[in-house]
């Protein structure tokens, strides 16, 4: 007896462990495979002489749209239920369709082929996020580890930014792993860009942190693409385009 009640508390725990699937702070997947956030929300503190973060307002309450992000513009919008709720971002993303993919992994990413080890013709897309603010500009929703905020020099108009290290969501219809350094020349100058990958995406959501950094001494810029877990002190924040 005792034997098939361990079993049976096995079984349980089992099918308990495989309803979410961690993918950062506030986010899982569901045993639907929708993708769920929920955690607090942060804006842009607008503090001229130190700009920085602070927790949104109780009183912020809106929609969320959720689109995929195709090259500079949106695509298909996915169904979401939930939005930002007291301040907080509460949203359920239902998963995708199939035929709702648009690029091969080497297009989307701007891979050379030889740099992956399978799944180039992959079907992949990335998630765009921004709440439904009725007159006021697109606003994107981002998660961020170690933000900075910064004010951007504008002629018309104050422009604060967060840069840091950005994870985003990403959709895959297959295995894509892809491993290496793609290095790129400008025409017009001797300006040198390189993109370090160190990617593993199974299929269904992914999470791939992206960083850039440039070394003014060698007049060149490096972005890294890595799969890997957010870590628990990142943010999402409601980030000014």
């Amino acid at each position: 007896m005792k034997r098939i009640i361990l079993i049976l508390l096995i079984a349980f725990c089992a099918l308990s462990c495989a309803k979410t699937e961690p993918l950062g702070p506030g986010v899982s997947v569901d045993k639907h495979g929708n993708l769920k956030i929920d955690a607090p929300l942060y804006v842009i503190d607008r503090n001229y002489e130190k700009p920085g973060l602070k927790k949104a307002d109780t009183s912020l309450n809106t929609a969320v749209s959720v689109h995929f992000y195709v090259g500079d513009d949106i695509g298909s919008q996915l169904e979401v239920t939930g939005g930002i709720v007291n301040g907080r971002l509460s949203i359920t993303i239902q998963k995708p369709e199939d035929d709702q993919l648009f690029y091969s992994a080497a297009n989307f990413l701007s891979v050379s082929d030889d740099l992956f080890k399978t799944g180039s013709d992959a079907a992949i897309t990335e998630l765009f996020m921004y709440p439904e603010v009725p007159g006021e500009c697109i606003n994107s929703l981002i998660l961020c580890s170690n933000p900075v905020v910064e004010l951007l020099d504008s002629y018309e108009f104050d422009v604060f930014d967060v840069d840091g290290y950005k994870h985003y969501y990403f959709y895959s219809l297959e295995d894509v792993i892809i491993s290496g350094r793609d290095q790129k020349y400008s025409r017009y100058s001797d300006y040198t860009w390189y993109n370090d990958f160190d990617i593993s995406m199974k299929q269904g959501w992914n999470v791939i942190c992206m960083a850039e950094i440039y070394d003014e001494t060698l007049n060149r810029e490096v972005t890294t693409m890595t799969s890997s877990t957010p870590p628990t002190d990142a943010v999402w924040i409601l980030r000014e385009r």
